[in-house]
């Protein structure tokens, strides 16, 4: 059986390292262990048979950075948006009459508004300015100074709260958008974890066969595995040497041929006491 080192398989599936340690954690991908290099290794033939399934992780890591990139151009375009706010800001008064502007102040205003805050008001929603209520009687340049005054104080309040609320409606977005992956990739995850439960132990037989009929003591090792029944590594590192010595009574010399068989792989029997 191959192997892979996980950033192999995490370059072969297209994920981060990150999740192929936890891919192995959750026991989706068979961990080799090789204690000379003190590497771990993956079942090649477990990430080539699942690529398919596994490609939904991708999908997920690839539509969270898509997420993020919408996040960020609607934010430069929110930026963009403001700065017009300010440079009406700037204009002369006519440039500043925003209707939907207006809206925004009297609910960040409330209830109890100043008459400088009043007059900004209706101004904004069309009102002339010789009828601006408290204002309207004043001089024409009197007038363009209170209500100059108001809107750099007002510019900052309608800036944040255009910001929160596109904020607000774009994570509620993301959100919904992510429950609905979230729930569609616990079910691809546990189809798939269903799927390897029946086929793990399958590969596990099968590696450790490839293992004994590559190897130089195939006859002795054999031998052993069909007497006791021992048909994974797992299995077989699950003994002490006193197991394999008392309890199924291997002389000494066949133990050291199965500890150098183990090791060839990358394993060990469960202790080393004689």
């Amino acid at each position: 059986m191959n192997r892979m080192t996980r950033n192999e398989a995490a370059k072969y599936l297209g994920v981060s390292s990150q999740t192929i340690s936890n891919l192995i954690k959750r026991n989706v991908l068979f961990e080799i262990k090789d204690n000379v290099s003190k590497m771990i290794f993956v079942n090649a033939e477990d990430v080539v048979r699942y690529k398919s399934s596994y490609k939904v992780i991708s999908a997920e890591e690839k539509m969270i950075d898509h997420l993020k990139k919408s996040l960020k151009d609607e934010m430069a375009e929110i930026r963009r948006s403001l700065s017009e706010i300010r440079s009406r800001g700037r204009g002369s008064l006519s440039i500043v009459r925003d209707k939907f502007a207006s809206k925004i102040l009297n609910a960040i205003y409330g209830e109890q508004q100043t008459e400088s805050q009043i007059a900004l008001i209706s101004f904004m929603s069309g009102v002339p300015a010789n009828e601006l209520p408290y204002i309207g009687h004043l001089t024409t340049e009197r007038i363009r100074g209170i209500l100059k005054n108001e809107i750099n104080k007002a510019i900052p309040l309608i800036e944040r709260s255009i910001k929160y609320t596109v904020e607000v409606r774009n994570l509620r977005s993301t959100n919904n958008t992510l429950l609905g992956e979230n729930a569609k990739l616990k079910d691809e995850n546990s189809m798939l974890s269903k799927e390897l439960s029946v086929l793990r132990p399958i590969a596990e037989e099968k590696y450790f066969l490839e293992a004994i009929l590559k190897n130089k003591y195939s006859k002795q090792i054999s031998c052993l595995a069909l007497d006791f029944k021992i048909n994974t590594f797992k299995k077989l590192t699950s003994f002490t040497r006193d197991d394999l010595r008392k309890k199924y009574h291997i002389p000494k010399g066949k133990i050291d041929i199965i500890e150098q068989f183990l090791k060839e792989y990358g394993y060990e029997l469960n202790n080393n006491k004689i």
